[in-house]
């Protein structure tokens, strides 16, 4: 029963990839652009060619950008999704296998791969951050592996890893850093660890090999604004916020399992309260607490007995892990089968229609209609990229902090109309803003599309 269990356990850990998100992320259609703009011209802009500002850039994102261009131009929406999936095998499935290189324990490593699977679900969507968490256990599976096998060569793959960070999105660099200083900092080794420490100075030269260079590895660099929490990912980690409630379930986990009088892993703790602090500071770096968490209960009860682990997670898993597998499948399976007909965004048909009557035209948007407006072949006023919107960081415009101050009234609407002119103007009316207000009541316009989402206007 117990090698049943332990079959059934292998699948389960994969079972919730099927609730995650059959929608496209917002951040895919600029991502798709920006490969787009590589592939089509050959080379590396420097200026933003998506807004009407072309504000200077730098495409730190531009290799996933390539990949998300060739799997919509071949395969279409479905090849997002399937991309997605499959990432999220490859984090599952390499989170394993370091957890199992803790514990030696399949089924422990199961249990605890299936523990993270489950709220992955509310943080997996296609998009750079899939990468940085896969990379993140790498880094940490091979120095493991490095130190308890004393394999030497595999630990000159750090400076790869740094390498693919810098083209593949380069926000978490410096936590890419900051793991082998970890373990430089293990205090039960007598000697000093010189090989990995000088994957350091590696990694540094490796992370400048990318088109924009130092440019790209300082990207976060002035990249914060006063209305940060306005992103809900940037959003810091309270109690009432899913970040929160992870980060306390975290600690009570941890205290619960914390029952053996060893030694812990010092670097371990180090990268816990590291990921807890960027947890707080920010809500998308939730991901990395949780594994992060998931370490230390290995560490914790790798010396208890397989059944006793497979008791304490599923009762009487011999009734209860067939069961719980039944149950995912069958919701799953319903929700994954709405991949094609499920709707991304409410003013999708808005900017579908004034594409057909009015293609390449500029367009006002916001931070929340900008992509998809980009996508379809507008020149627009703001995006999602916050970064490159703001003028501490671009130096010419600051769209991103204008658009919230527009929206709440602090910036008159005629001020801003009279230094910017567009050949139309979206308002998504969930976004309840007062410039959309005002232009609607006070000037007058041409409706050149409505519906119970979204409104097209063209100023007379």
């Amino acid at each position: 029963m117990k090698e049943k269990s332990l079959k059934l356990l292998t699948i389960l850990k994969y079972l919730p990839i099927l609730f995650f998100s059959t929608a496209v992320d917002n951040d895919f259609y600029f991502l798709y652009k920006y490969g787009e703009y590589i592939i089509l011209n050959k080379s590396f802009p420097h200026n933003d060619f998506l807004t009407v500002n072309n504000p200077p850039i730098v495409l730190q994102q531009w290799l996933f950008g390539i990949l998300s261009y060739f799997l919509y131009e071949i395969f279409g929406k479905i090849g997002i999704i399937i991309a997605q999936d499959i990432f999220a095998v490859l984090i599952i499935f390499s989170l394993y296998k370091l957890l199992y290189l803790i514990t030696n324990k399949e089924i422990t490593a199961n249990c605890l791969s299936f523990l993270f699977s489950l709220p992955f679900v509310f943080f997996c969507t296609f998009r750079p951050l899939l990468v940085d968490i896969l990379l993140g256990i790498l880094m940490i599976y091979v120095i493991l592996l490095y130190k308890k096998k004393n394999n030497s060569k595999v630990i000159f793959l750090l400076p790869i890893f740094s390498l693919l960070e810098s083209n593949l999105h380069s926000s978490f660099l410096i936590f890419f850093f900051l793991i082998p200083i970890a373990f430089l900092m293990d205090f039960k080794e007598k000697h000093f660890d010189f090989k990995l420490f000088v994957n350091l100075p590696l990694m540094a030269l490796f992370s400048l090999i990318n088109p924009y260079g130092l440019e790209a590895v300082l990207y976060l660099k002035n990249s914060s604004s006063k209305y940060s929490t306005y992103i809900a990912e940037m959003n810091r980690s309270n109690i009432l916020n899913i970040g929160g409630q992870i980060a306390l379930i975290c600690i009570i986990l941890l205290i619960f399992s914390n029952k053996t009088k060893e030694k812990k892993s010092f670097p371990l703790i180090l990268i816990f309260l590291g990921t807890f602090c960027l947890t707080i500071f920010a809500v998308k770096c939730t991901p990395f607490l949780i594994i992060s968490t998931l370490l230390l209960i290995a560490e914790n009860i790798k010396n208890l007995d397989d059944v006793k682990i497979l008791k304490k997670f599923f009762g009487v898993y011999e009734i209860y892990i067939p069961i719980i597998c039944i149950i995912i499948l069958i919701f799953g399976l319903k929700n994954f089968s709405g991949i094609i007909e499920k709707e991304d965004f409410s003013f999708k048909k808005a900017v579908d229609y004034l594409e057909e009557i009015a293609p390449n035209s500029t367009l006002y948007t916001t931070f929340y209609t900008g992509n998809y407006s980009e996508f379809k072949g507008f020149i627009c006023y703001s995006d999602a990229r916050m970064e490159t919107h703001l003028k501490k960081k671009n130096g010419v415009e600051n769209s991103f902090e204008d658009n919230i101050e527009l929206a709440e009234g602090i910036i008159n609407y005629k001020e801003f109309l009279k230094e910017n002119s567009f050949n139309y103007y979206l308002f998504d009316k969930a976004e309840n803003s007062i410039f959309a207000k005002d232009v609607l009541e006070n000037l007058e316009y041409e409706i050149i599309y409505e519906d119970d989402n979204a409104i097209i206007i063209k100023l007379l």
